[in-house]
């Protein structure tokens, strides 16, 4: 069943195929140009715009495509995710980048919008082919057959300029409640660190940590090495090395991107074979293990809950177990800190992957401080961020509404069932 298939019938609007409406063009040799490349959100945008593109740019840009304003331009590995757009601005682009320029038959921006629909987002997916280890890379000569329903240019434009308006308003208030966002998590992280390294008792004599990053802590405390701290029993490790494709009802495993609240959870982790999993038993997880990522989004924790309790993880993730002299909570607000982050940073490798060494994590300083004071500071800490998870699980949910509503408003435009005229 191709996507034309449960699309309303529009008076006007004609089928047709992509490459009816765009010609695939390659105009090199263009060095000088400004770089450009392809968000997912935010379409075609100047490279130097963003400060989190991490990708090279390659040592000869003369390779390197054109882009003319009005072009549609594909990253070919993230077009299933809405990784294309039409360019507002002239510049060059990757040479593994589809650039497909207008006839006069047809707005780019509209066709932009009419892939970012729901319905198209799903044809994307289905004709890309599958990159392990979670890529999918599309073909010009699949994505060119693509069957659209396109009104008269005249409509096609007004849909544009509809849409333009409109999802500029909702990215402005998804911008000003991530802002508010980045905001909290600083006040919560911020919280966190000043009771971690200096306690609750602000008249307890203090003395120098012996950290940079830290200062004086508490007279009474001692720092030592994670290592020193952790279940002898089970010792920081990471697990399996290559659990092989996905398997539906296998083993779950923890990678690294589900080292942070939310993503934790059985429905979110991918499974491998009980065959390759059994050679990994020292790895397995038990209910109040810490899981750090040690591979790309490095330094992530979150507290394993008792429902994954048995599940094991992969060489992305480490394992960070409480033991008779750390509080599994405690633990886990420590890896929140400055003890934990300020020393992990500066034993961090690699450039396009990043990664940080097992061994650099065992040795991590950490505070040795009495039982009692752990579950006395944690307890604390508790009570304080409640309010502060609270306010921002309520800004995330409002976010994930203005982006289900965007969505909704994109599809029922581009696909003919809402009336531009009316709704302007």
């Amino acid at each position: 069943m191709t996507v034309l298939t449960v699309l309303p019938r529009r008076t006007g609007w004609s089928t047709t195929r992509l490459d009816w409406l765009f010609e695939k063009v390659k105009e090199v040799g263009y060095p000088e140009a400004l770089p450009l490349s392809v968000f997912l959100g935010s379409g075609v945008v100047p490279r130097d715009s963003r400060d989190d593109n991490f990708n090279q740019l390659g040592a000869d840009l003369s390779k390197y495509q054109l882009v003319r304003k009005g072009d549609l331009v594909f990253n070919r590995l993230r077009t299933w995710q809405g990784g294309f757009g039409a360019s507002s601005y002239v510049g060059i682009v990757s040479p593994a980048y589809i650039v497909c320029r207008p006839t006069e038959r047809v707005d780019a921006r509209f066709v932009h919008y009419q892939l970012l629909s729901s319905p198209y987002l799903g044809e994307l997916t289905r004709i890309s082919k599958f990159m392990p280890p979670s890529q999918f890379d599309i073909l010009w000569d699949d994505l060119k057959s693509l069957r659209l329903s396109v009104p008269p240019l005249a409509t096609q434009k007004a849909i544009a300029d509809y849409l333009v308006d409109k999802t500029a308003v909702i990215d402005a208030l998804i911008e000003k409640k991530r802002k508010l966002l980045d905001l909290l998590a600083e006040e919560r992280a911020a919280l966190i660190n000043q009771a971690v390294t200096k306690g609750l008792d602000p008249t307890v004599p203090m003395k120098d940590s012996g950290i940079p990053w830290i200062g004086q802590i508490p007279a009474h405390w001692n720092i030592r090495p994670a290592r020193y701290l952790i279940d002898s029993k089970r010792p920081i490790m990471y697990g399996i090395v290559l659990p092989g494709e996905h398997i539906k009802d296998g083993v779950p495993i923890v990678k690294a991107n589900n080292c942070r609240p939310g993503r934790l959870r059985l429905e979110k982790m991918k499974r491998t074979s009980k065959e390759i999993e059994s050679k990994y038993k020292r790895s397995r997880l038990k209910k109040g293990d810490i899981v750090i990522a040690i591979r790309g989004s490095v330094g992530s924790t979150e507290i394993v809950p008792e429902e994954l309790e048995g599940v094991n993880l992969t060489q992305d993730a480490a394992r960070l177990s409480s033991s008779v002299k750390i509080r599994s909570r405690w633990l886990w607000y420590l890896t929140q800190s400055k003890f934990f982050k300020g020393f992990i940073q500066t034993r961090i490798t690699g450039a396009t992957v990043k990664g940080l060494n097992i061994w650099d994590l065992a040795r991590t300083p950490l505070p040795d401080i009495p039982l009692k004071e752990q579950e006395k500071i944690e307890a604390w800490l508790d009570k304080q961020l409640e309010s502060f998870d609270s306010t921002i699980f309520r800004i995330e949910q409002s976010i994930k509404h203005f982006k289900e509503y965007r969505q909704a408003l994109i599809t029922a435009a581009v696909t003919g069932q809402l009336d531009i005229e009316a709704a302007a």
